[in-house]
């Protein structure tokens, strides 16, 4: 039976706990949200009211995963990841620029610079581990609760979910490392970047790529 989250309780309107599935895709990437193949990534996703239609206004987040497909047994780790959520009017459609989704980075667009300023840092030099055996399905959602729930969620907002990892280490191979399952769109609304070594990113030096497909994305609310 369902417990209320009685931090948002509301007698008219109740906030039953759920989740919602976003995207059910079967095309596999390495890149995004978080890649388990590069070292140093950053990547974001972007989703919008449409999308999180399920999720009722003043729910607090506090769980996501993703869709996994690992094919080799072992355990895939990867450390130093800081994660960021906030949200913006739906006016926007989409990440104009990578730069745009970090605090700390001033773009021309005072409103959008003011929804970044309320993020919420979700993790914080968090260590992300996935361990397949032989009794494991080679394809499952696989996530974590949130070290810092996102609260009071607005419903008429998109939701921006961004991603720096400063793990150093670099897993080459064909199907060593586990693969995101994601779903096609074009001019997608995620963005990944990589570089060489942990200096902070910068307007100068990071390369955006605007991807054509989205990761399958499972968010828990309460």
């Amino acid at each position: 039976m369902p417990v209320l989250n009685l931090n948002s309780f509301d007698l008219e309107n109740p906030i039953i706990p759920g989740d919602i599935t976003i995207g059910s895709g079967t095309s596999t990437q390495r890149d995004v949200p978080i890649s388990f193949y590069y070292n140093y990534s950053y990547s974001g996703q972007f989703l919008t009211p449409t999308q999180l239609a399920g999720i009722p206004n003043g729910a607090t987040i506090t769980k996501i995963e993703w869709e996994y497909e690992i094919l080799t047994n072992g355990t895939y780790e990867i450390v130093d990841v800081d994660m960021y959520m906030f949200q913006v009017d739906s006016t926007y459609t989409r990440f104009s620029t990578l730069q745009q989704q970090v605090n700390g980075f001033s773009t021309s667009d005072t409103a959008w610079n003011n929804a970044i300023s309320n993020y919420i840092q979700i993790e914080n030099d968090a260590t992300i581990s996935y361990v397949k055996v032989s009794a494991d399905p080679n394809i499952q959602y696989r996530g974590f609760e949130l070290t810092n729930s996102y609260t009071n969620y607005d419903n008429t907002k998109n939701l921006c979910i961004v991603f720096n990892s400063n793990d150093g280490a670099f897993q080459p191979g064909t199907f060593t490392y586990p693969r995101i399952l994601t779903t096609f769109a074009t001019n997608g609304n995620t963005y990944y970047a990589n570089e060489t070594d942990s200096a902070p990113y910068s307007d100068t030096s990071i390369v955006n790529y605007q991807l054509s497909y989205t990761p399958n994305i499972k968010i828990f609310y309460e």
